[in-house]
């Protein structure tokens, strides 16, 4: 076989593996907290100017188990976050139909906001069962 080309093969698969690790610090769900737990478990500040080289040259991807730990809950973090914005979003555009009786107006049906309050209090019991709230 030739060498060379074992050598590349060697080389692939050897980054290969550190794809997924990559995937995880590249994750728009890492908020500053993640930021400084990941910068905890590798011992370096890797906030600014940080190349492939530098990572690697640090030792990051040795620690990709404690850092998929840290991504894991940052994901789970940002689920409970996007549900969060959701339920504001409805409420921003919620709306009481209203008709004018006598030159008042007068709320014709509160069913949509009813079922809006059991939605949120779901969604609320939702995020504070969480482990990650």
């Amino acid at each position: 076989p030739n060498d060379v080309l074992t050598l590349l093969c060697n080389k692939v698969e050897s980054f290969q593996s550190k794809i997924c690790c990559i995937e995880y610090l590249r994750s728009s769900n890492l908020k500053e907290r993640h930021w400084e737990k990941i910068e905890e478990i590798v011992g370096e500040d890797i906030s600014h100017g940080v190349n492939l080289q530098f990572i690697m040259d640090k030792g990051v991807f040795e620690k990709e188990a404690e850092i998929k730990t840290v991504f894991d809950k940052a994901k789970a973090e940002g689920k409970l976050e996007d549900l969060l914005v959701d339920l504001e979003n409805k409420w921003k555009n919620c709306s009481l139909s209203t008709k004018n009786e006598l030159g008042c107006n007068v709320i014709t049906s509160f069913a949509p906001i009813w079922i809006l309050i059991e939605e949120s209090i779901e969604i609320i019991k939702v995020i504070g069962n969480s482990i990650h709230s």
